[in-house]
Parts: C-alpha cells; structure tokens; sequence
C-alpha cells in the first residue's frame, strides 16, 4: 500500500507540474452520453433488472434516460441561478453521442448488419408536448447547454451484434427493451468485457478500424449537420480508444480531447488488456498536434450515492485553484435526469445549486467557460 501510495502520489505530482496553468479562475462542467439511448421506462428497467443479480447494481440501467423537457429547464434553472464575473451563467458542455440504433433495421435483417438513426429522431420518440430538441437549442442560446461531441451510438456496434447472432440472451431481451448498455457474460469469446459502452474497443473483429474509422466521420457529419458547426473536442466512451485514431479525430476538425488522467488504449498484443496512458491538461499529441483537457473534479451522485459530493466537488475546484489549473468538472448525464426518478434528479440539482452558489461566494472573479472555450484558451 505504501508503495502504491508513493507511485499515486509522484504521478499527481507530475500532472500538476506539467498542467496549463492559469492565474484566471476557470470553471468547466462536462457532461457525457446527452443523446444516447439507456433505460427507456421503469417498465424495461424491471425487465432489464429480472436478467442478471449484477443489472440491478448498475446505476445507469437504473437511473439514466433521455433527458426530458422537464429535466432540460431544471437543469438550466440551476445553471442560471449563478453569474460569473462577466455576467454569464454556469454552462454544461453536453457531450452529445449523434445516433442510436435503428432497432426494427437491425432486427429486419436479422443482426447481420448494423443500422442507426440521428440523435434527433430519437429524441421525437420520447418528446411530448414539445419537442425536447427545441429546449436543447434554447439552453444552446442562453449559453447554458453547449454541445460537444461524444461520437456516434456509445455501443460497440460489431461486438453487439456478434452476441445477438449468436443468441446471447440477455442482450436479446434487453434489444426487446430498446437499449443494449446492461452487465452481461460474452459468450462469443473470452473478453472480459462488463458491458458494450466503449464503442472505440478493440476485439479484433473483421473490419473493425474501418468500422471505428466511419464511426467518427459519421458521428462528425451528423453533428454539424444538427448543431450547425463543427464541434471542437471529443470525449471516447468510457476513455478507451487506441491513438492510432487521433489523425481521423484531428482530419473531422477536433482539436482537443475530452478526458481523464488515465487513457484506455486497447492493447494489440492481448486480446482483453490495455495500455494505461497518461495525460495532462495542455498536453499536445505529437502526431495529430491533439490537446488534452484532463478533468480533475467530479460531481457524480447518482453514481456513488454515499459521498458527500458538496464537499468533494467544492473542495475540488478549492483545489484545482490553489494550483493555477482550470477547475474541470466531470459529471455524467445521469446526474441531471428523472424520468425514472425524479427525487434523484431534484436533489442532485440541490446539491449542484449549493455548489454553484458556494463557488461564486468564494471566487467573485470566477468564470464560466465551455470545454470549446477553454481549448481557445490554452491555445493562445
């Protein structure tokens, strides 16, 4: 333990040297999965929980959807019930994923191909009395919702489709249920694999590469196409991508990527293993002239429910300006979201509230920056 400690410690000591340093107080929330399919209903999630003991452990088959109109204008409530120096409110830059599976084509074909739809069609399936679309766009004009890219489905397509043809039952029940992002055992291979999330995986299947090539042009293209530009930084799913792909991230107009310390490289010699890459906010990738934006605060209470995340997340950004660094905060959508639970939702928009309200008490000269922003900002 001691030596695990000693290790922990050089590597943190290492980043905060090597970090972008700032004098200005910075404070950047991103937010992953805006647009990607979950749990659709409290219907599928006692379906989805009848499968496997593990689903019922997993937060986000529990608790994440499509945000709802609902949950888009408490959000935005809390967001702009704070201003910084400049007058402007807190922003979320919402990592969007730019499609979903198109279900019915999939099955029509009987998973021998895979077929997807944009992001906005889908969220017409879950819009009601107004189209969730047109809030979206209104947090996007009020500078309280800022689109960022987070890649096309956040599934690993061909590896899904492998499990289907070759009968896995529980990701079959759960295509039934329209989502895909449950615990299951492989029964294809010998990945040790605890879901499909990371959609930029490798499990060396035919035409893979190409197939994560496509993925991103694709995820690219469709996210201009909706937004109206080209978004500047990209977060991998779950932080697992090989870098041979930071020229096809770079070639679609990224300039920065999203991220944690720590980068999931899917290893080539071991089918199942990574290599664990470091990373450093102000970091610049040799080959593709990449920026890293590494995120060093979290706020994720629908994920660890027993922390006490007003501390942690203040004491964070405390920490994040005693350094001169840029206070980047990592929180899923998960966190902000009640169709399937809106006591959740309510009391984690308390909790981020307090802290807004706390930070700009603290740091009158604070700023309230997007991750397209900041990635400006370091560059100059």
């Amino acid at each position: 333990m001691i030596v695990r400690d000693w290790i922990k410690n050089g590597i943190n000591n290492y980043i905060n040297y090597k970090s972008f340093k700032t004098n200005k107080k910075y404070v950047i929330i991103e937010s992953d999965d805006w647009g990607s399919l979950r749990t659709k209903d409290s219907k599928a999630r006692d379906a989805l929980n009848a499968l496997h003991p593990n689903i019922k452990n997993d937060p986000f088959t529990q608790y994440d959807s499509i945000a709802s109109c609902a949950d888009l204008q408490a959000l935005f409530e809390v967001l702009n019930s704070v201003k910084d120096r400049k007058d402007n409110p807190a922003c979320i830059t919402a990592n969007v994923c730019t499609a979903n599976p198109h279900f019915k084509k999939i099955s029509d074909n009987n998973f021998e191909d895979f077929y997807f739809e944009p992001f906005t069609k889908t969220l017409e399936g879950y819009s009601k009395d107004k189209s969730i679309f047109e809030v979206w766009n209104e947090g996007i004009k009020s500078k309280l919702f800022y689109p960022q890219l987070h890649g096309r489905e956040h599934l690993h397509a061909l590896a899904w489709l492998k499990e289907l043809q070759a009968g896995q039952k529980s990701l079959l029940k759960a295509f039934h249920y329209e989502t895909w992002s449950i615990p299951y055992t492989s029964i294809t291979n010998n990945q040790r694999r605890k879901n499909l999330q990371a959609a930029l995986d490798h499990y060396q299947l035919d035409n893979e590469i190409k197939f994560q090539e496509k993925w991103i042009n694709d995820a690219s293209q469709i996210f201009k196409d909706e937004f109206g530009f080209t978004s500047k930084t990209f977060i991998p799913p779950t932080y697992k991508w090989h870098s041979n792909l930071n020229s096809v991230f770079q070639i679609n107009g990224i300039e920065a990527l999203q991220g944690i310390k720590l980068q999931y490289q899917p290893s080539v010699k071991h089918k199942s293993g990574y290599n664990r890459k470091l990373h450093y906010t102000g970091q610049v990738d040799k080959g593709s002239n990449l920026l890293y934006l590494t995120r060093n605060v979290f706020f994720e209470p629908s994920l660890q429910q027993n922390k006490d995340w007003y501390s942690l997340t203040l004491n964070g950004v405390k920490e994040a300006f005693k350094k001169s660094q840029p206070a980047i905060i990592g929180s899923h959508r998960i966190n902000f979201v009640g169709r399937l639970d809106e006591n959740r939702r309510d009391n984690n928009l308390k909790v981020l509230r307090s802290i807004l309200k706390q930070i700009t008490k603290l740091y009158p000269d604070v700023e309230f920056v997007n991750s397209s922003d900041l990635t400006t900002i370091i560059k100059k």
